[in-house]
């Protein structure tokens, strides 16, 4: 039985560029660069192969894209099982580094899915969700799925007593809530916008929205049991559990190389450490280490 069951239905193929520095308007040469397999879903399946613990990752791949994905999450031993979809093709993103550490990333906007793509993920869903103790659902849906897919998939994985790890924002959060699942791990900027319909950056240390995020998560874990996580950059995590509400520091790292992963690793060895029963203050701390450690890797969700 594998341990975790990973899903995201956005796969991407992540290029990524280094350079001695980058300026807009200009010719830029590249240093050198490098393609992955990569999306969310993807991102989570390395880590937590990196970290020795069996895993499988559920999503589509368009019929173009098959081998090269394969391909790409071979050389990973990434335990990909797939739906294959005749109408898209799996979107290209884009990071650009610089040697002095800055990241940016360039985001391509996904294909649609065919019509029958979302009827035969869930009938590999069925299958798959029986051989597991975990299940991860992480990352927006490509267009052309039903809105009621993930949280048909926590209904599910709850009725068979699942552990559920949820990295989604929005309605498709709020859709999931009422079948309990057992940790939500949005960012600061993603809660906000889910539950109070305000703009908030990412990595805005927005102090004016702690009681705000207080008053909600406590409510999430008095009617639902859930567990919150918010993440906010390199600012200090601010979390609800059985202990009530408290916030853990981040440490950011020296000799940063590519932020891109960085959530993905933590949600991956957040249910690593939780496998290995420790507690989730101490699972989120060294789910903090392993962030670090991504961010010094120029592999997208990755700790080497």
């Amino acid at each position: 039985m594998n341990k975790v069951l990973v899903v995201s239905l956005n796969p991407t193929f992540q290029k990524t560029y280094m350079f001695d520095n980058f300026i807009i308007s200009e010719v830029n040469r590249e240093l050198f660069h490098r393609e992955d397999a990569s999306g969310k879903g993807i991102n989570v399946s390395r880590i937590l192969t990196q970290k020795k613990i069996e895993n499988t990752i559920i999503t589509h791949l368009g019929v173009a894209d098959e081998i090269k994905m394969l391909d790409l999450c071979k050389k990973d031993n990434i335990n990909i099982k797939y739906v294959l979809d005749d109408n898209s093709q799996v979107r290209t993103c884009s990071t650009i580094l610089t040697k002095d550490g800055i990241t940016s990333e360039l985001v391509e906007e996904s294909n649609s899915v065919n019509d029958n793509t979302d009827k035969k993920i869930r009938i590999l869903f069925n299958e798959e969700i029986k051989n597991c103790e975990y299940l991860i659902i992480t990352g927006t849906r490509s267009p052309n799925y039903k809105n009621d897919i993930y949280s048909t998939f926590v209904k599910t994985a709850k009725e068979l007593n699942k552990f559920v790890v949820l990295d989604i924002a929005k309605d498709e959060l709020k859709k999931c809530l009422k079948y309990r699942p057992n940790i939500i791990k949005p960012n600061l900027s993603e809660f906000m916008k889910t539950f109070y319909d305000e703009d908030v950056l990412e990595n805005e240390d927005n102090k004016n929205c702690i009681e705000k995020v207080k008053r909600k998560v406590k409510e999430l874990y008095d009617k639902y049991d859930i567990i919150s996580v918010i993440t906010r950059g390199t600012n200090p995590i601010w979390i609800y559990d059985q202990n009530g509400f408290y916030q853990l520091p981040v440490k950011k790292t020296s000799k940063c190389v590519n932020t891109i992963g960085c959530g993905d690793t933590m949600s991956a060895s957040l249910v690593a450490n939780l496998i290995e029963e420790k507690t989730i203050k101490d699972s989120i701390k060294n789910a903090v280490k392993d962030a670090n450690l991504n961010a010094k890797s120029i592999v997208p969700g990755s700790l080497v």
